[in-house]
């Protein structure tokens, strides 16, 4: 389906494949286990979380029973490829290291307040740790 943007431009709607959401859940593994989150019970599904429209991906969280559910939106603004899938994962990932911060500070601080600057530290990990460490599927056959 085709929409505008705010300057009148159409913008494309891209469908998710079952495969897309299989690598995504790979993605989404391995940078749980390489960031050490194995504490968390991980649910995934391949269906968009009530209004979230523009999003991915989200997660919704139970930090006290150590559960996270992880939604890969079938519908994304931009063209889903194996880098901004992997990207999108590690991002969701990052969500989830830092939910126990997210709660300690919940009581001290505006939820928005909390979300940017909790967000700072996410796009700055991207910059840094996913561009360092991912790996396109090429890559990975290459070194095997």
């Amino acid at each position: 389906m085709k929409k505008k943007n705010s300057e009148d431009v159409e913008e494309q709607d891209y469908e998710t494949t079952k495969q897309d959401f299989e690598y995504f859940k790979s993605e989404c593994i391995k940078w749980r286990d390489l960031l050490n989150l194995k504490n968390w019970e991980m649910y995934f599904y391949h269906e968009r979380y009530e209004d979230r429209d523009g999003l991915r991906a989200c997660i919704v969280d139970s930090p006290v029973d150590r559960v996270v559910t992880i939604y890969f939106d079938p519908k994304w603004s931009a063209k889903p490829d194996k880098y901004l899938i992997s990207k999108t994962a590690f991002h969701e990932i990052c969500e989830v290291l830092f939910l126990d911060i997210r709660l300690l500070f919940s009581s001290r601080c505006d939820v928005s307040q909390k979300d940017m600057e909790v967000h700072k530290i996410i796009i700055l990990l991207e910059n840094i740790l996913f561009e360092k460490y991912y790996k396109t599927p090429e890559t990975t056959k290459k070194s095997k």
